[in-house]
């Protein structure tokens, strides 16, 4: 547990001359004559590479590119989940995305690469206005993916189901049942997770698709990458911004809802976006295995559904439809 959070925690910085792989090669445009191949960056679990090459013989058509490489049958999984992801945003906001090109395996079957459009990233908090406008562009997407895609390393199942309530719940049992596997069993988690699955839930996330509703929404720049998607509600991606518990965070929410606005029934909103927060923590919870390293990542979740069952979890809390 001790090395994931290591590994986790410290990013291995990318440097120096890299002998590109030969399929890598062949997954180049036509003609194409590799300039340079260079490690960029730094990331936890990946080898980043920034390639120069040239096409057509002329210095002006030099483009860079972004390689990235897992290993093992999980890497594979990582590699296409993350392309298909991708190809999704970028096919809705390009300007906001980097160009996915190709996945494939090199000639080590253990090694798989992902090839994008390459971006100079900078340090620092985007525009709130530029993010939430880009993120609320994106929710105009009406179709997800279905194929899985990874949480981190964890297998996110995308398979369809008729409701939201039904996706979310049936991914929060996954975590649930994936973190006493990781953990062993805990009375206070097995206690909280009943009335959180079977109250909980439904009482918050039901409302959203009753009486005609649906979760759909209506309608230097920042950079999204390294995505993970799904289809559901398009508050769900606000969760990340409510740990942060600062007021770049709160204005993001604010100016998307600008664009957007709180789905019905809003009076719901603040205790939906503390219950998608419970699907943050018990991501982070499992996928880095921290409990022996840092606590307060179970104290979190534990925390947040305690604060749900008192509120929603009682037999006589009201169900509104």
């Amino acid at each position: 547990m001790e090395g994931y959070f290591d590994t986790q925690s410290n990013a291995k910085v990318h440097d120096g001359p890299v002998v590109l792989d030969e399929n890598v090669r062949k997954h180049l445009p036509a003609g194409s004559k590799v300039l340079s191949s260079r490690g960029h960056g730094a990331s936890n679990w990946n080898k980043l590479v920034r390639l120069d090459a040239q096409t057509d013989g002329s210095p002006a058509s030099l483009f860079p590119q972004g390689e990235k490489i897992s290993e093992g049958t999980k890497g594979l999984g990582m590699i296409q989940g993350e392309y298909e992801s991708m190809l999704l945003i970028y096919k809705t906001v390009p300007d906001f995305a980097p160009q996915p090109l190709v996945w494939s395996t090199c000639t080590d079957p253990d090694l798989h690469f992902l090839l994008f459009s390459f971006h100079e990233l900078h340090k620092g908090l985007p525009s709130t206005d530029r993010l939430a406008y880009a993120v609320a562009q994106l929710h105009t997407l009406n179709s997800g993916s279905t194929s899985p895609s990874y949480n981190g390393v964890l297998p996110q199942d995308n398979t369809w189901t008729e409701t939201w309530e039904e996706f979310y719940s049936r991914g929060m049992k996954r975590m649930l049942q994936l973190e006493e596997e990781a953990r062993g069993p805990s009375e206070e988690l097995e206690e909280i997770s009943r009335p959180f699955l079977e109250k909980v839930i439904p009482r918050l996330l039901r409302p959203l698709e009753a009486e005609g509703r649906s979760i759909e929404p209506d309608t230097g720049e920042p950079m999204m990458f390294d995505a993970s998607a799904f289809w559901g509600h398009n508050e769900y991606e606000l969760s990340t911004m409510r740990p942060l518990d600062n007021d770049w965070g709160r204005e993001c929410m604010a100016s998307y809802h600008r664009r957007i606005p709180k789905s019905e029934p809003r009076e719901d909103w603040d205790a939906r976006n503390t219950l998608y927060v419970t699907g943050v923590h018990s991501k982070s919870n499992v996928a880095e295995r921290v409990y022996q390293a840092n606590l307060n990542f179970s104290s979190r979740l534990i925390d947040e559904m305690w604060k749900l069952a008192d509120e929603f979890g009682s037999d006589d809390a009201e169900m509104l439809e």
